[in-house]
């Protein structure tokens, strides 16, 4: 059985910290007139609540009145906390019931974190995805946040304590849990929905298959092959693979082997054993008659996210996702980096923007022949401008999505 719906919590600071979102001026003023307000902890409550903490609450203010009730409700929170004083949503203050108590505990955390130095006041702290479920905010998109961000965020904390309950995570353990966090934001904005405990878990598997794709890109970077155009009957060599009777051994990575964009983001899944060849071979014996909007259609694993070059509050696509560049029919996977210009890194097999397409003269009119170039990490910037200055083309319409592996 699902469990309830993780609930938004926010911790307010005073001054711009890691993890936090700067507070507006309104909320500011608001929260600022109601400070020095609000009612002790009861003797009862208080006493317990230092022991286990070991600290001294004796200053601490809670705050249930209207006023705090109007504040939870303008971003959203079942309670904040700011210094010593904890606002509550009206309802949600409720000591003598477990649930009341496990929040009033979670604020208690960030009276202590705000009054021992690790963090300033002023900030809106969010500790809740479902506090970023904002699309008209750019600075609440998956690929924006920081991973100090995901990490404050209650969703990562259970991820965490679910799946390695006995030991700390480990680089690789980490960049998964905050890729699930990423890939579940990005849901939770997509369709606007709470996400129960159990339907969060699910990410974490997407997030490990993302990254294992990525991977094994990463590993193709810098080494030969042959791109030529594809589809169904190019009869390159990974479309005859992918159509043939029945599985043989896949293409190696070889300059021998020709094959194109989106083949080669295949070739990497298949390799790193996250689809099968029958699901490949599925997608080319297809029979569509737009068989290219299928393709992207089938590696479409969420709703497609433009992407707007030059726009520096545009979404950002995470690791493992894929990107389109609709214009040229190609297809590239994101490795989750922003580069020092502010550009967004994709492992990319395709001539553009360093390598000349080979001319085959003999066709009229001239046609693109194989052409041996390398896997390479480039930047959708940097592809973008080669396909309109160096080709004369028509900026590309760019847009991304989760991995349907």
């Amino acid at each position: 059985e699902d469990k309830q719906p993780l609930q938004a919590k926010l911790m307010v600071q005073r001054k711009s910290g890691e993890g936090g979102t700067a507070a507006t001026p309104d909320l500011e003023n608001s929260i600022e007139s109601a400070i020095g307000g609000g009612q002790s902890l009861n003797e009862n409550i208080r006493k317990p609540m230092e022991q286990a903490f070991g600290a001294d609450f004796s200053g601490v203010k809670v705050h249930t009145d209207g006023q705090s009730d109007q504040l939870n409700q303008s971003i959203q929170a079942r309670a904040f906390t700011t210094g010593q004083d904890i606002f509550f949503r009206k309802g949600q203050y409720d000591p003598g019931s477990k649930g009341g108590q496990e929040l009033l505990a979670h604020e208690l955390t960030h009276v202590v974190q705000q009054n021992s130095g690790a963090v300033q006041r002023n900030t809106i702290q969010c500790s809740s995805l479902d506090d970023y479920n904002d699309p008209s905010n750019p600075q609440h998109d998956p690929g924006s946040l920081s991973e100090a961000d995901i990490q404050a965020t209650d969703e990562y904390q259970y991820l965490q304590q679910r799946f390695f309950p006995q030991q700390t995570p480990g680089p690789i353990a980490v960049q998964e849990l905050v890729l699930a966090c990423r890939l579940a934001l990005r849901y939770i904005r997509e369709h606007q929905v709470s996400l129960t405990e159990a339907y969060l878990e699910t990410f974490l598997p997407q997030a490990r298959r993302q990254l294992a794709v990525t991977s094994e890109s990463d590993a193709m970077v810098g080494q030969q092959m042959t791109w030529i155009g594809s589809g169904p009957g190019s009869g390159n060599t990974f479309e005859t693979w992918a159509s043939a009777s029945s599985e043989q051994a896949a293409p190696p990575v070889s300059s021998l082997t020709t094959i194109n964009c989106w083949e080669m983001i295949l070739l990497a899944a298949y390799n790193a054993g996250m689809v099968s060849w029958q699901w490949i071979h599925n997608i080319y014996t297809a029979h569509k008659l737009d068989w290219y909007s299928y393709l992207v259609q089938v590696l479409s694993g969420s709703g497609r996210v433009p992407y707007q070059i030059g726009d520096p509050n545009t979404p950002r696509p995470l690791r493992g996702d894929i990107v389109f560049f609709d214009g040229a029919a190609h297809v590239a996977l994101a490795n989750g980096v922003i580069d020092s210009q502010g550009r967004t890194q994709i492992i990319s097999f395709w001539p553009p923007p360093d390598t000349s397409f080979t001319l085959d003269t003999t066709t009229t009119p001239i046609s693109v022949a194989p052409t041996l170039d390398k896997v390479k990490v480039t930047t959708i910037e940097e592809l973008n401008q080669s396909w309109t200055q160096d080709y004369g083309q028509p900026a590309f319409n760019i847009t991304f999505a989760t991995a349907p592996w």
